[in-house]
């Protein structure tokens, strides 16, 4: 995604925390205590993103000022914390109605296909991310 847009990002700065807030939260203490250290960060989902937000707020720095941090999924408790996450909402409903209906197309029939479809994202701006300046 970043490479196609001509950024590269550290290897370093390319960690992989599994779906825990306690996980995400030292791993990201981990990154943030690197010499160089990011001023944003994305995560895969919203549950990463608060463990990153923790860490963050552990340390002393300041959130968006600081460290903007990105979450997916816009789950309960996003808006809620201090400050709200910001986040891309996906349509999980949607998405679990399409695959429900395709896998029981697989099971009851022959068609063994892979299927592809577009949905809608959003972004959903809150407190955790500043406005880029260059």
């Amino acid at each position: 995604m970043f490479q196609s847009a001509g950024i590269s990002v550290p290897e370093e700065w390319q960690p992989e925390a599994p779906y825990s807030i306690a996980q995400a939260k030292q791993m990201t203490l981990d990154l943030l205590t690197l010499d160089q250290r990011p001023k944003a960060i994305l995560c895969g989902n919203d549950v990463i993103a608060q463990g990153a937000l923790f860490a963050a707020q552990r340390i002393g720095l300041q959130v968006p000022q600081d460290l903007s941090i990105m979450g997916i999924g816009d789950f309960k408790g996003s808006a809620d914390t201090e400050p709200g996450l910001s986040t891309v909402r996906i349509p999980a409903g949607r998405i679990g109605q399409m695959a429900g209906s395709h896998f029981s197309s697989y099971v009851t029939s022959e068609d063994r296909g892979l299927f592809r479809f577009k949905c809608n994202l959003s972004l959903v701006q809150r407190g955790t991310t500043a406005s880029v300046t260059r």
